[in-house]
Parts: structure tokens; C-alpha cells; sequence
């Protein structure tokens, strides 16, 4: 996130970071499918705007997944000698930069989207 609140950039992180569990990429992928924050706390418009970002980066945050399955098997041949999930030495595992403003006018040049689909913004924004 920027000063202004907008966001700058997606990551993928190691699993020690986030203490997660750990599941195959195309399994987290078709997670991405059922993330919604549907209830009010901490923030109600918080929950929708983070919901709407997801699906707006949808494409990218997938590629975010693989990339980050890639980095880890990477590392854990290169390290065969270490924990890969745990090692303090692989926190990111990739970054992607954005820019929400660029994204929605390159979508406007597309054709309409048809009612419903991800592209529509008056669904993505609810």
C-alpha cells in the first residue's frame, strides 16, 4: 500500500511467514475462487474492498502462486540440507507490482464485459 491507501504491489511470501498451512499451488488456486470476507468486523468496507481485489488481480495472483511453488522447489534443491518451509533465508518469493487505475482503463478498453463475469466492475466493486 501506498500513503494514499491504494495498493502497489502483490507478494507471495515462504509459509513461515504467515504460519500456514501448506498446499499445492492449484489447490490455493481454486481457494482463490471461495475468498470473500463477507462479515463487518474489522471494517465492512475494508472486507469488500480486499474481496474486490482479489478477484480484480485474480490472473496475477495465480501466476504469484505458481511462481512462489517454483521458488520453494528451487530452494529446496539448492538447500537440500534445510527445512525449505521454515528456512528464515526465503521470505519472499516473489512481487509483482500494480497499479489498480492502470488495470481498470486498460479493462475499459475491452469490449464490454458480459453481465456477471469478473470483468464487470459494477459486480467486482459490489
Amino acid at each position: 500500500m501506498d500513503a494514499w491507501g491504494d495498493p502497489i504491489g502483490l507478494f507471495c511470501t515462504n509459509r513461515w511467514m504467515t504460519d500456514e498451512a501448506w498446499y499445492p499451488a492449484e489447490a490455493v488456486i481454486a481457494m482463490l475462487d471461495r475468498f470473500v470476507i463477507a462479515h463487518a468486523f474489522p471494517n465492512w468496507a475494508g472486507n469488500r474492498w480486499l474481496t474486490a481485489l482479489l478477484r480484480l488481480y485474480r490472473p496475477h495472483i495465480k501466476a504469484l502462486i505458481r511462481h512462489r511453488h517454483q521458488i520453494i522447489a528451487a530452494w529446496q534443491q539448492a538447500h537440500p540440507d534445510r527445512d525449505v518451509f521454515e528456512d528464515r533465508a526465503l521470505e519472499i518469493t516473489g512481487y509483482l507490482p500494480v497499479a489498480v487505475d492502470e488495470l481498470l482503463q486498460q479493462l475499459d478498453l475491452l469490449e464490454p464485459a458480459v453481465e456477471g463475469s469478473v470483468l464487470d466492475l459494477d459486480v467486482l466493486y459490489f
